[in-house]
């Protein structure tokens, strides 16, 4: 079970628990990557086929169990079991000159979800274990600052405000670039 968590998980959820822990562990089996080809050499009747394996590994991976199943409260168990070690990392990580050190997950989700993960942060974990941002309009953005950023265990974010106008101009202000094209422009983010 989760170790701050004020609700337990049920038998399967625990199992997919485990798997995303085992997942972000350093130690994974790898995700073996596998190119095979194949070609016809008529004149000797032949058919000769090429394989090529190559591990990779990748942490993580995909939770795509059927609606009502408890996905957010598996992720916020997943997110549990590691945020003393996130913690940890980040306060004795070396500053990094121009860097801002980040302990948070970032949770990309629907608009109409946002304050559904905040109320599930709130309903599975014990009080004030979590620290939470969310931002659901540009407005809610605009009022967030790098403080809050950086205090935070969770940045819950509305997939919309990626998208929005003033989103973008926000982003290539702090970044010093030219604006990013937009509908009037044409261009990649035109849509």
């Amino acid at each position: 079970q989760p170790p701050n968590f004020r609700i337990p998980l049920r038998p399967e959820q625990l199992r997919s628990l485990t798997w995303m822990v085992a997942q972000e562990s350093p130690k994974a089996e790898p995700f073996v990557e596998e190119e095979v080809s194949e070609a016809i050499l008529e004149p000797l009747g032949w058919r000769a086929q090429g394989r090529a394996l190559r591990p990779k590994h990748v942490r993580g991976g995909v939770l795509a169990d059927q609606v009502g199943y408890g996905k957010t409260a598996i992720t916020l168990g997943l997110i549990d079991c590691t945020l003393a070690k996130i913690r940890r990392t980040v306060k004795e990580a070396d500053d990094m000159p121009g860097k801002i050190q980040v302990k948070a997950t970032l949770v990309i989700v629907p608009p109409h979800l946002v304050k559904q993960w905040c109320s599930e942060i709130t309903k599975f974990t014990k009080k004030d274990h979590i620290r939470v941002v969310a931002i659901s309009t540009a407005a809610n953005m605009n009022n967030t600052t790098i403080d809050d950023i950086k205090k935070a265990d969770i940045v819950v974010v509305a997939a919309s405000l990626f998208k929005s106008v003033n989103y973008l101009d926000n982003l290539s202000s702090v970044a010093g670039s030219s604006p990013i094209p937009n509908r009037e422009t044409g261009g990649r983010y035109a849509n």
